[in-house]
Order: C-alpha cells, then sequence, then structure tokens
C-alpha cells in the first residue's frame, strides 16, 4: 500500500505516528478493561450468571496457557484496528472450547462458500496451510463491507498516513543535517577577516556538535550582530499541516483528538 507521498503504508509503520498509536492504545485499552459476562438464558426475561460454563472460565480466567483474558481482549482489538479482523482458533476439550489460540491475521484469509458458509484457511510459517471451519474460528471485526471480513482504516486513511510519515521523515533529515535554522549572524560593513571567521568557524562546530561550550555565549567579533528568526508562512502552514493529520486520524478511528493528548483546537 504506497501512498501518494511516496511512503509505504504498513501497520507497523502507521503506529510510528504518535495519533494512530494513540487511537490504537486508546480504544484497545478500553476493550481489554471491559469486563466481559457469561450468561445463561432461564427463561425468555431471566439470565443468570453463568460462571460454571467453560467460556466464562475462557473470558474470564485464562484465554490460553500465556495470556490473561486483558491481554487477549487487547491483542485482538489492535489486529482488528490496524488489520480489520482478529481471529483465534477455538480448541475442544472436554467440556468444550478449552483454548483460544490468537491467530496473526496476516496470515488468515477468509472466504465464503457457495452454501455461504465461512471457511478459514491459515498459513502455518512453515508454509503449509489449514483449512478452518466457522465454528472452529472466533472472529472479530468492525467495519465490514461484505458481510464477513473487516476493513480496516489503514485502507482509507493511507493518503492520511502517508502524508504523516513523508512530514516526519523530512523532519528527521532536516533536523539530522541540521538545516533549520534560528538566526543569523549579520555584519554591516565589510567582510570577517580570516582569523575571526576560523575562530567563529571552531566555535560553532562545537555548538553543533554538543562540545563543551554547549549552553554558553557566542563571541561575535568585529562588529557581528545575531538576528533572530520568526517562524515563516512556511512553518506556519507546516505545523497547520500536521494538526490537520492529527485530526484526520483521529477522524478515521472515532477518537476526539483530546482524548490522545492532542489540546491545539481548544485554544
Amino acid at each position: 500500500n504506497t501512498s501518494e507521498s511516496g511512503e509505504h503504508v504498513t501497520p507497523e509503520r502507521a503506529l510510528s505516528i504518535a495519533a494512530a498509536y494513540g487511537c490504537v492504545r486508546l480504544i484497545s485499552g478500553a476493550i481489554a478493561t471491559v469486563p466481559l459476562h457469561i450468561k445463561r438464558r432461564v427463561d425468555d426475561r431471566t439470565r443468570e450468571d453463568a460462571s460454571d460454563h467453560a467460556v466464562w472460565n475462557l473470558m474470564r480466567r485464562r484465554p490460553n496457557r500465556w495470556q490473561k483474558p486483558h491481554q487477549f481482549k487487547r491483542m485482538l482489538q489492535a489486529h482488528t484496528l490496524l488489520r480489520g479482523n482478529g481471529y483465534a482458533l477455538k480448541v475442544p476439550g472436554v467440556r468444550g472450547v478449552q483454548e483460544l489460540i490468537p491467530l496473526h491475521p496476516d496470515r488468515v484469509q477468509a472466504k465464503q462458500r457457495d452454501d455461504w458458509s465461512v471457511e478459514y484457511e491459515w498459513t502455518r510459517k512453515n508454509g503449509s496451510r489449514v483449512t478452518f471451519k466457522q465454528d472452529q474460528i472466533l472472529h472479530l471485526y468492525g467495519l465490514t463491507l461484505d458481510g464477513f471480513t473487516g476493513v480496516t482504516p489503514l485502507t482509507f486513511a493511507r493518503e492520511t498516513i502517508g502524508t504523516a510519515l513523508s512530514m516526519d521523515r523530512y523532519v528527521g533529515r532536516t533536523m539530522r543535517k541540521g538545516a533549520r535554522v534560528s538566526g543569523a549572524m549579520q555584519k554591516k560593513e565589510g567582510a570577517l577577516s580570516d582569523t575571526a571567521y576560523e575562530r567563529l568557524k571552531e566555535s560553532l562546530e562545537e555548538y553543533r556538535s554538543g562540545g563543551s561550550e554547549e549552553g554558553s555565549f557566542l563571541l561575535l567579533e568585529e562588529g557581528l550582530e545575531w538576528k533572530a528568526m520568526s517562524l515563516t508562512m512556511a512553518d506556519m502552514a507546516w505545523i497547520e499541516a500536521k494538526k490537520l493529520s492529527r485530526s484526520e486520524v483521529c477522524m478515521f478511528y472515532g477518537v476526539p483528538p483530546s482524548m490522545i493528548g492532542d489540546n491545539s483546537g481548544s485554544d
């Protein structure tokens, strides 16, 4: 998935964008802490806790041998937010399902058969494939366009995420090369002597490299004056573009920007 900005947008790269990471963390964390109640139907109007049921133990105690319920729910929700689908294999036991084994969405393909049932093809790490029936897989998905597979916000937010990645890459290169200047030195008349130029150049290099002179003052020789540079119109446009990309990412995930720490719209 390559955006118009030339950035290859993947779920992992999308998480490097603070707004996307904040939205996924917020939603999946909230889902993980919500208690899941397992009820048994007594009659048409009455429900009672089914704490003796195998599913209750899975969702409230231990879904598998290495995860706790909140870890399992957070991971499945994060898979859904980043890839559109979350899958878990139902491992049968004596009393029903005894384990829920998470399957990475990138290695699962959902297909609808001619009889409208859904089957899931899972690719093992060694490349071999296994087909599971519909009742063998716990399938979590959000927005769907075909009724049996979910779509990820990254599919439609590709350009927004790609632009944000491109902007961050540009800022990183600029900071690494020190191309952003905060001011300039001006001399009203004539040019610096060779000796003064070499001393000033050496002093500036120490500042850039984080030497022992960092945090102290520069000595401006032979009538040099320091002129601070304020934000240009291009700088302001850049800041506004960053704000816009954050708000657009939040819009795709349905999260108010203020909930991920962006209070720029409250000024």
